[in-house]
């Protein structure tokens, strides 16, 4: 194994697992470090009740997951596949439970044993939450310092908003999950875009350097070449 890398990856969760392939896929060559000895972070499908029982050691949905993320990185060829999310169940102390099904007439009947108001108001509630989605979630795509990307752990830590730390090299992305425990894999992706930004910016800074250095030398030589 090599000694030297372009890139080194700590951690191999899911957003590790995404910087690094994109940072293969633009060419350098890049080692991912992981403790454990399985990969994929709050992405992983365990068996802490036994073996006949998966689940997700966190995170179990993928909305937020952009579409043009899984085509670069051929996911389905991988074994990527989505299955539905089923009608959401929450179960009380008391015996009662709430389910939210996909059919409106039946989600009103379940919604209305506990409150007829929430029942008549949840789908202009949804409708309206539908509408602040399509608003906000282009912007989740944006590598730019965008303190929204806070409210999903997109970014790690306020004052790390460009993804850039102290130490020059260095660069840290936050979980990317949120409340409802999905998983984006943006910052993952945008990590590599700073990444790949400011490496473009030193070629250019040191191309800068180079010729200003050659055209300071080659005006002392002319000088020199002056002298009797």
């Amino acid at each position: 194994m090599s000694s030297r890398r372009d890139a080194v990856v700590v951690g191999g969760g899911h957003n590790g697992l995404v910087a690094a392939a994109y940072l293969a896929r633009n060419g350098m060559d890049t080692l991912v470090c992981e403790r454990r000895e399985t990969v994929g972070g709050a992405a992983v499908s365990e068996h802490p009740f036994g073996p006949g029982y998966t689940v997700t050691s966190l995170s179990y949905v993928v909305s937020l997951l952009p579409p043009d993320l899984v085509r670069d990185l051929r996911l389905e060829q991988h074994g990527y596949h989505v299955y539905p999310q089923g009608p959401y169940f929450a179960p009380r102390a008391d015996g009662r439970c709430l389910r939210l099904p996909a059919d409106r007439a039946e989600r009103h009947a379940q919604i209305a044993r506990f409150s007829r108001r929430d029942a008549d108001s949840y789908d202009a509630y949804d409708a309206h939450l539908a509408a602040i989605g399509r608003v906000l979630a282009p912007l989740l795509l944006e590598a730019a310092e965008l303190p929204l990307g806070q409210m999903f752990h997109a970014r790690p830590a306020a004052g790390y908003a460009d993804l850039r730390t102290p130490v020059r090299g260095l660069y840290q992305a936050g979980s990317a999950t949120h409340g409802g425990g999905g998983v984006t894999g943006i910052p993952g992706r945008n990590v590599v875009r700073q990444i790949l930004a400011d490496r473009r910016a030193q070629r250019w800074a040191d191309r800068w350097r180079y010729w200003a250095g050659l055209g300071h030398a080659v005006r002392r030589k002319g000088r020199y070449a002056e002298l009797p």
